[in-house]
């Protein structure tokens, strides 16, 4: 199985939509999904237009 989207509200603070990202691929690996981002410059964007990583690429990727 394959968890394609769990999105954070675009308002929510950046503290936040890391908790919320980082329980959500943590559950998801507990149980043996497999998960996948859903955007790479957009709304749920893991890297701003200057390139660099965001909120949403922090709770996908803590060790990084």
């Amino acid at each position: 199985m394959v968890i394609t989207e769990f999105g954070a509200y675009q308002a929510a603070d950046p503290d936040s939509t890391v908790n919320w990202r980082r329980d959500n691929v943590e559950l998801c690996e507990e149980a043996g999904f497999g998960w996948t981002a859903w955007d790479y410059q957009g709304g749920f964007a893991v890297r701003g237009l200057d390139g660099k990583p965001t909120a949403v690429y922090h709770g996908l990727f803590p060790d990084r």
